[in-house]
């Protein structure tokens, strides 16, 4: 059977409770966090089969068999994490020894160089473990986080007045959550939680542990911001799932999955609910032209090509993210994609973006000078491109991605003295046309020969008039 061309998307939003809620939210929390921290001990540590494990916690920690899948897959996803990440750190980390070691050789100052050299070993002995840790499948996992944890051994300086303090804190950081898996058999589409329809706003009904004086507790008058057209959606197919079933009808294709993830945080508890919704049909059309997108520090490009590969549009969509918090960078870049799917959806066009990565480039932030660093570590390329591919699939936006080699040199080279554009939205451009392989080839009225002579550029007709050229 065809797998379906399908993506899960997640929406929070912040829960209002009383008192006596919190302490239910938070003894659950407590008891689920302590099940995966013991059940990735006797997992993955002690190698104890799933099955025998699964019979003993259901009865020894008074859950139900949902409960210990939801610990079960919550931790699995935790363990397919650190191994991916292994497998990204260790030729990361090889490649930053490398660039230290020719950067040791180069410095003089023999304090900076002994600094240097002093980093390189912490650096060598931190890949020798990783590829231990890889041979020998060793998993390690810090509940709670490693930088938290860290904070005990330097407590005046993260201001706790004693270790008791901190240890309080870091028991609340490392039983702050609990997640509830969800499947489309089931009603509502969660067995441990189920959310209806309250007026405009929703209910939520959590299924407690069965080790708990009470079984159900209610969560009434909970708003979404984003996200409540496709939660009504999900609602309305597991009511058609469930009405189909009873009038024993094929009902297989129908139901959605709704998994949720309960949060305390320092303004309260929230609650983000995952669906899974499929790709609706698309609305662009690559054979009439395409919208090349060119991500820059505090700035995105993007340049429109019709079907014979020419510029008719151009914008650049500001995006300035340094300085900023994180909440603030994530705003200013859900505003920037929006324009740009807006446009695509207006041209009916696909969008082209680079294939680039960027952890490289900030694995060697300290060999660097500051200001390519703050751009770097401002420009957020993963998040701005993780934006756009998700709205991108809600729209039904089709999207490129191109091999990024040489675009802002052809850019620069065939398009900016031609069109009078700047260099990032002649960028673009190159990137627009790149799908469709147009010649990249130097246009003929540039004189080039063979890379030993260089050719001065005619300014952008925009500044020409600025620097009194007529």
């Amino acid at each position: 059977m065809q797998q379906k061309d399908c993506k899960q998307f997640s929406y929070k939003t912040r829960i209002n409770v009383s008192e006596a809620l919190n302490k239910d939210l938070t003894k659950c929390a407590h008891l689920l966090s302590k099940i995966e921290r013991t059940l990735f001990r006797d997992f993955h540590k002690k190698n104890i089969s799933i099955n025998k494990l699964k019979s003993f916690y259901i009865s020894h920690f008074g859950i139900t068999a949902r409960h210990f899948n939801s610990c079960r897959i919550r931790l699995q996803g935790r363990v397919r994490s650190f191994k991916e990440l292994l497998k990204k750190q260790i030729p990361l980390l090889k490649n930053k020894i490398g660039k230290l070691k020719k950067h040791v050789k180069k410095i003089k100052d023999p304090l900076k160089k002994h600094q240097k050299k002093r980093r390189l070993h912490q650096l060598e002995n931190k890949l020798e473990k990783l590829e231990k840790n890889e041979k020998e499948g060793n998993i390690s996992i810090c509940f709670g986080s490693k930088q938290f944890f860290r904070k005990q051994f330097s407590l005046e300086a993260n201001d706790f007045a004693s270790h008791a303090e901190w240890k309080k804190e870091w028991e609340d950081k490392r039983n702050d959550s609990f997640f509830l898996v969800g499947s489309k058999d089931e009603t509502a589409g969660n067995q441990s939680c189920q959310i209806s329809r309250n007026g405009d706003n929703f209910n939520l009904c959590v299924r407690l542990p069965n080790s708990f004086s009470k079984k159900f507790i209610i969560i009434e008058d909970i708003t979404f911001g984003h996200g409540k057209e496709e939660i009504l959606r999900a609602i309305e197919e597991n009511e058609k799932r469930k009405k189909i079933k009873k009038e024993k009808g094929s009902y297989s294709h129908f139901g959605k999955a709704l998994t949720y993830l309960f949060k305390k945080e320092k303004k309260g508890w929230t609650v983000a609910v995952s669906i899974e919704q499929d790709r609706p049909d698309q609305i662009s059309r690559s054979n009439i032209g395409m919208i090349g997108v060119d991500i820059n520090e505090n700035h995105i490009a993007i340049a429109e090509t019709n079907h014979h590969g020419n510029l008719v549009d151009k914008r650049n969509i500001p995006m300035n993210l340094y300085g900023k918090s994180t909440n603030q960078r994530l705003a200013i870049i859900g505003d920037a994609v929006k324009k740009i799917t807006s446009i695509a959806i207006k041209k009916e066009k696909p969008l082209v973006i680079e294939n680039l990565d960027f952890e490289k480039k900030k694995q060697n932030l300290r060999e660097k000078n500051n200001k390519y660093s703050r751009m770097l570590s401002s420009l957020a390329y993963s998040k701005i491109i993780s934006f756009i591919e998700r709205q991108s699939f809600k729209k039904g936006i089709q999207i490129y991605k191109v091999n990024p080699a040489f675009t802002s040199m052809i850019g620069k080279v065939k398009f900016a003295q031609q069109y009078g554009l700047s260099i990032h939205i002649a960028a673009a451009l190159a990137i627009a046309r790149r799908p469709c392989r147009y010649s990249e080839k130097f246009p003929s009225c540039l004189e080039i020969d063979n890379g030993n002579s260089a050719s001065a550029f005619f300014l952008p007709v925009r500044t020409r008039r600025k620097h009194g050229v007529l």
